[in-house]
């Protein structure tokens, strides 16, 4: 019984991470800029102020990554500290850029 539980979260978290890497690629064509952050409340003169491809570029490049490394470490228990350190990192580094490279200048 404790074994079919564990394969039944694997799977969920299989699910979770392919439903991330999909969103991602949503944004990343341009079908799902309301999913961007802030992007979809903010005035229309602050929505200017960025470049909407690189806020899609970056959006879709943490959406992909998050999702190769929940996937990752479905397989490889261990790889929670470092996914995680990574993923802070990302997050970090996400913010900066979009306050930076995708800000119209």
């Amino acid at each position: 019984m404790g074994e079919s539980i564990g394969i039944y979260s694997h799977i969920v978290e299989i699910l979770v991470a392919t439903v991330v890497i999909v969103l991602g690629v949503i944004v990343g064509l341009g079908k799902g800029d309301f999913l961007i952050s802030g992007y979809n409340t903010a005035s229309k003169a602050k929505r200017e102020s960025f470049n909407i491809i690189r806020l899609r570029i970056l959006t879709m490049s943490v959406c992909i990554l998050v999702g190769i490394l929940l996937i990752i470490s479905v397989f490889i228990p261990s790889f929670y500290p470092i996914m995680s350190a990574i993923i802070i990192a990302t997050a970090i580094a996400d913010v900066v850029l979009m306050n930076t490279w995708a800000k119209r200048k």
